[in-house]
């Protein structure tokens, strides 16, 4: 009796270190994501400000391509 309540508790303390875990991962996920966000939110004013003081840069193919980057980034943000 005593070993099947030790295994019991023991069961207890993994599963609330599970759920622990868990909040830190879904907290360390939002972080990453609004780290992610900010970052692009500047890469995007950076290629906006670049095109508007040179607009012969807003067709160079680079340029494309990283716009074109940046919007698949922040489709796969939601």
């Amino acid at each position: 009796l005593m070993a099947a309540q030790a295994r019991s508790r023991e069961r207890e303390e993994m599963a609330q270190r599970l759920r622990e875990n868990d909040a830190l991962l879904r907290d360390n996920e939002r972080s990453i994501h609004h780290i992610v966000a900010v970052g692009l939110g500047e890469a995007e004013a950076a290629v906006e400000q670049l095109t508007a003081e040179d607009p012969n840069q807003a067709d160079h193919p680079a340029v494309s391509r990283l716009k074109k980057s940046l919007k698949d980034v922040r489709e796969a943000l939601g």
